[in-house]
């Protein structure tokens, strides 16, 4: 457990993902488990182990990375849309030059951009809780539920990421270990 005053998260980014994780995605992440009391369960796990609040964390980076994305892409379809509709230059009025950069065209990039800083930090805080969790099992510290809860947490990070038969591997173990 952790010592009264440790603080649970290394930097301010880490707490806003898992804010995110607890406020908009612990009780969507297992629909099958009654919402309330996995949400409970959950929540009081990721105070108690940092391996499980890493991952919890990454889910929400990976969230945070998903929306930017989307937003970006949004804007860009609406870009491509609009130049569809706009007439296009007659060949003698065209100009040879670079196409003139929008606001929408760097609101687009930003948005693009920004989003693999959240992905990268979904890698980062993955990376943390399975290091942490290794160093747990070598130790003998970390108990088959806390186990259990990582692989359930893990699947789910893995199918959001595309990586339908890493989570599927992790339910194999997760049922191995039962």
């Amino acid at each position: 457990f952790i010592q009264p005053g440790t603080p649970l998260f290394e930097t301010d980014q880490e707490s806003r993902y898992f804010k995110l994780f607890v406020d908009r995605i612990v009780g969507e992440i297992c629909p099958y488990f009654n919402s309330e009391d996995w949400s409970r369960m959950i929540l009081q796990a990721c105070t108690a182990e940092s391996s499980i609040r890493h991952v919890a964390g990454a889910i929400g980076a990976l969230a945070k990375w998903y929306e930017y994305q989307h937003a970006g892409q949004s804007i860009a379809g609406q870009m491509m849309v609009e130049s569809a509709r706009s007439p296009h230059p007659s060949s003698s009025t065209s100009s040879k030059g670079p196409k003139k950069r929008t606001a929408s065209d760097l609101a687009a990039e930003q948005l693009l951009q920004d989003s693999l800083v959240h992905q990268q930090q979904a890698f980062v805080l993955y990376d943390k809780a399975l290091k942490r969790m290794r160093a747990d099992i070598e130790t003998g510290k970390q108990s088959k539920r806390t186990t259990l809860i990582i692989c359930i947490i893990i699947t789910c990070l893995e199918a959001i990421s595309g990586r339908h038969e890493v989570a599927a591997g992790q339910v194999y173990g997760g049922l191995k270990l039962i």
